[in-house]
Parts: C-alpha cells; sequence; structure tokens
C-alpha cells in the first residue's frame, strides 16, 4: 500500500515544505533507479543461467539474454518497484523532519540539513542493501524458472539456508528435496510483504508504535516476551490486503501473512469464520 508523503507534508511547517522540497526524489531519480534496477536484475539473471547451464554439464556456456519479452517484463518490474522505493524515501523523509520538529521546535533549515544528512546516510547504509537483495534474489529466481522450464531439465530443489524464523519458510526448509516443477511453481520469498504502514505494534513498555517507524535492532513484544528487530523490509504493492475481525481488534494482513491458529499457522487467506487465532497481551 503506497503511503501519501503529500498529506504529510502538508502538515510541516514552512521551513519543513521547503526542506523537503529541497531534498525530495522526483520521476527523474524514478527514471534513474528503474534503469540500475534493470542492469542489476539482467546481470543477475545472465549469472544464474550460466551457473544452470554449468550444473547440467554445459560447461563453458555463458548465459546471454535477449529475449525481449523478459527485458520488457524486467524493465516494468524496475519501474514499479523503483517508483514503490522513491515513494517510501519521500514518505520516510517527512517522517524524519517531523520528528525533527517534534524533537527540536526552534529548528532551522541549518539543523534540518545536518540532521537529514545524517538520517540520508544510516537509512542508506541498510536500505540500499535491502533493495539489492531483493533484486538478486527476484532476478536469479526467474532464471532458474526460465531455464529449467525452456531446456525442459528436471530434477529437485532444496531450499537454503537452512534456518528460518518464518514457520512458513520452515516448513519447505523441512520438506529438504522437492521435485523442480515445485519449487519452480512455489519461488521464495514467500512474505515480501505484510502489513500496511499504520500497523500498531507494541513495545516492552506497553506502549504502540506505528510499524513503519520501527527501526532495525529495536526492541518490540513477541510471543516470547520480547524480541529485537533483525532487518526492517519496505515494499509498495498493489496486492489486496484482507480484514480478519478477532476479538474487537481489526487486522489488515496480505494474504500470504501466516497467523497462529488452533489448527497451526495459516496463511491469511486460508483464514475462515469460526477459526480461533491466538492473540498475544501484554503484562507488565
Amino acid at each position: 500500500m503506497a503511503r501519501n508523503w503529500q498529506v504529510m507534508v502538508d502538515d510541516l511547517p514552512d521551513v519543513g515544505k521547503l526542506v523537503h522540497l529541497a531534498m525530495r526524489q522526483d520521476s527523474y531519480d524514478v527514471d534513474r533507479l528503474r534503469g540500475e534496477l534493470v542492469r542489476q536484475r539482467r546481470r543477475y539473471y545472465e549469472t544464474e543461467l550460466t551457473a544452470q547451464a554449468q550444473r547440467i554439464g554445459c560447461k563453458g556456456q555463458v548465459g546471454r539474454l535477449s529475449n525481449g519479452a523478459i527485458l520488457s517484463e524486467m524493465n516494468d518490474q524496475s519501474k514499479e518497484e523503483a517508483a514503490g522505493i522513491i515513494n517510501t524515501y519521500n514518505a520516510d523523509l517527512a517522517a524524519a523532519i517531523r520528528y525533527i520538529r517534534a524533537e527540536t521546535p526552534t529548528a532551522n533549515r541549518y539543523t534540518y540539513a545536518k540532521r537529514l544528512g545524517e538520517w540520508e546516510q544510516n537509512r542508506a547504509a541498510w536500505k540500499n542493501n535491502q533493495i539489492q537483495q531483493y533484486t538478486e534474489t527476484s532476478a536469479r529466481s526467474k532464471a532458474q524458472r526460465d531455464f529449467y522450464q525452456n531446456n525442459n531439465a528436471f530434477g529437485y530443489a532444496e531450499l537454503v539456508p537452512k534456518k528460518a524464523v518464518c514457520p512458513v519458510c520452515q516448513g519447505w526448509i523441512e520438506r529438504g528435496q522437492v521435485p523442480v516443477n515445485v519449487a519452480i511453481s512455489h519461488p521464495p520469498p514467500y512474505h515480501p510483504n505484510c502489513c500496511p504502514p499504520d500497523t500498531m505494534i507494541v513495545l516492552p513498555d506497553g506502549l504502540e508504535k506505528r510499524i513503519d517507524q520501527i527501526g532495525a535492532e529495536e526492541v518490540v513484544a513477541s510471543r516470547q516476551g520480547t524480541t529485537r528487530v533483525v532487518q526492517v523490509f519496505q515494499r509498495h504493492t498493489g496486492e489486496a490486503l484482507y480484514r480478519i475481525f478477532v476479538d474487537g481488534q481489526e487486522l489488515r494482513l496480505t494474504g500470504d501473512h501466516p497467523v497462529l491458529t488452533e489448527r497451526g499457522w495459516i496463511p491469511a487467506r486460508e483464514l475462515q469464520v469460526g477459526d480461533v487465532v491466538v492473540l498475544v497481551r501484554y503484562h507488565e
């Protein structure tokens, strides 16, 4: 679900609006990023084609992507992702400006410039790596599917790494080797998007905080008591959200989000009226 950063900017003071205008990214940045994502995606795709060819004995063969339909698909995917990434940046920028204002009401443009320079550097340190990892994973997964489908190659696949927190991922790991056609039909990541940005997360002190304001290494409440956030992932998607009402609470989740019930972990899209869902209550 795309975040409306313009509404956030409208609530900023004049100096905040000027700072956002100076630092925000626009359609030029979307096109620049689209081009970079296409280049990365193509490089990873061709690298994976080469690796798959060598695995079946075609050593010395180098993968080359010349299929126009696949290139066009890569371009469309990269364009959509770039738009989402830039939109998220502009929303995060507005949130950062709002945070600085709340912390330092008398902040001037020089204060904003210094603080936001540090914010941008810290954000890029994890965000760029996150984008790169997703681009590589999606490109390699597609190259594998296309290779086996186009060459009628058959065999077995196994999910790695062997450790996972998510019960869905752990379930696939426990299957061990599965036929290639099964792996192709269920490519990871299995849950790239989970909750809308305004989902409230309970903190150890009992207070709540929006999920889009939770950062890496932050401690949140969980079924085990408390849990430290390992990584933050944000993605723009047009996927429909499922509205689930449990004990007077409304949950909005993507269909692949696992929910703990009496029947075990169930994807949100497979929940049925009458299912008993496990809720976490915070107690001091």
